[in-house]
């Protein structure tokens, strides 16, 4: 078998390294750019983002003020004091009909048994809440400055 390919004509088995600096060769003739260091690549798709006209990429502090006024100009509510929130929602839930406010210790107690119900995991204290809830946010942040901003 070996005596007939090499009759027709097909290459002999090449070493691996050989192989790996052939097939480098063809690329480069064939206009494939060259593999680049991370480093690089990351600049060259940072200029190439800009000359498509994509924003730079901003500092996280200008991004959280950024996101806000854009909700602002699309007619978004102002964020308001957690107090006030909660007396508008009050009121909200009357006008349409909604069972009246609960005292805390029972609408606690009453999303704890749904929740249950409908195999949610256990309710957290408040402290474990807040800081799953940061990482969290955290997580998403991080996942849009991946992106480069549109």
């Amino acid at each position: 078998m070996e005596s007939k390919s090499r009759s027709q004509g097909v290459k002999e088995p090449q070493p691996r390294s050989q192989r790996a600096a052939a097939k480098e060769s063809k690329s480069r003739s064939q206009g494939v750019k060259e593999p680049q260091p991370r480093s690089q690549r990351a600049a060259a798709k940072e200029s190439k983002s800009r000359s498509q006209g994509v924003k730079e990429p901003q500092p996280r502090s200008q991004r959280a003020a950024a996101k806000e006024s854009n909700s602002r100009s699309q007619g978004v509510k102002e964020p308001q004091p957690s107090s006030q929130r909660a007396a508008a929602k009050e009121s909200k839930s009357r006008s349409q009909g909604v069972k009246e406010p609960q005292p805390r210790s029972q609408r606690a107690a009453a999303k704890e048994s749904k929740s249950r119900s409908q195999g949610v995991k256990e309710p957290q204290p408040r402290s474990q809440r807040a800081a799953a809830q940061e990482s969290k946010s955290r997580m998403r942040v991080e996942s849009h400055s991946l992106r480069p901003l549109v």
